[in-house]
């Protein structure tokens, strides 16, 4: 069974990384983002199971891009940091 994605949009790289390394140690595949431009690419690209965004990101609001990623799934679980 593989383990579950999780994709992780944080525009500080030290709160990425933070959280990777705590969800790989837990046995998570992570993928990361820094901004709401590459986070979109990053869901489309391998739709994750769950996805972490903040809610402040230098390109948009985390919340305008969870309404986006819903157009493409709108089951997916989305956290808001």
């Amino acid at each position: 069974m593989n383990p579950a994605t999780i994709l992780v949009v944080d525009d500080d790289p030290r709160v990425r990384t933070s959280i990777r390394d705590s969800l790989q140690s837990r046995g998570f595949a992570v993928r990361e983002a820094g901004c709401c431009e590459s986070g979109l690419a990053a869901f489309r690209g391998e739709r994750p199971d769950v996805v972490l965004v903040e809610h402040r990101l230098p390109d948009g609001d985390g919340v305008q891009l969870i309404q986006q990623l819903r157009t493409t799934d709108p089951d997916v679980p989305c956290i808001v940091l």
